[in-house]
């Protein structure tokens, strides 16, 4: 069975610039870049993050943020789909640890808070 679920922001926003400008902001330097994927040669998905890890239910979690941050692009987005209305990041890492094949889909949706009842 398969399981999604997708967040939403519907409220309206004063100032969208000063909201983007916080959410930018860090206290500290990360110590890696966003991971980025490109369309048609331009930024279309930054996804950037202190750590990343996984756990499977009672097993013990699995420390993704090297493989995911590198500069040494150790996991593959190829994948990833970038549209007008969606972002799709797809991280396919293989074998880590006790997973086999592990992929990470995220599932970024663009929906127009003038529509959402």
């Amino acid at each position: 069975m398969r399981n999604e679920q997708h967040l939403v922001h519907t409220g309206e926003l004063e100032n969208p610039h000063l909201l983007q400008r916080k959410l930018l902001q860090t206290g500290a330097a990360l110590p890696f870049s966003p991971l980025k994927v490109l369309s048609n040669g331009e930024p279309c998905i930054l996804f950037q993050a202190r750590k990343l890890s996984l756990r499977f239910e009672k097993e013990k979690p699995v420390d993704l943020t090297e493989l995911t941050f590198s500069p040494q692009k150790l996991v593959d987005t190829r994948e990833s789909l970038c549209q007008q209305r969606t972002a799709t990041l797809v991280m396919k890492f293989g074998d880590v640890e006790d997973l086999r094949g592990l992929s990470i889909r995220l599932v970024c949706l663009l929906i127009n808070s003038s529509n959402v009842t």
